[in-house]
């Protein structure tokens, strides 16, 4: 039958969840608020990250991804 649609919502909180924490944590509460912000207001999430964070989606998740690890030793 595969993975219930509530183990996934469930992850996905989580997951959402962990990413906003490194945000806050590394970029400050700040940036999160302009994040949303400018995606309330219709713009593009990469364009939002390259602008907030000066780097790409791609680049986020491999930082999100040590923050992980390292929080993980």
């Amino acid at each position: 039958k595969g993975i219930s649609r509530k183990y996934l919502r469930k992850m996905a909180y989580e997951e959402s969840l962990s990413l906003t924490s490194y945000l806050v944590d590394k970029y400050g509460l700040y940036r999160i608020h302009n994040l949303l912000k400018r995606l309330k207001d219709g713009q593009a999430i990469d364009k939002i990250i390259n602008s907030e964070f000066y780097f790409d989606i791609k680049e986020l998740e491999k930082r999100w991804r040590q923050y992980l690890k390292e929080a993980l030793r």
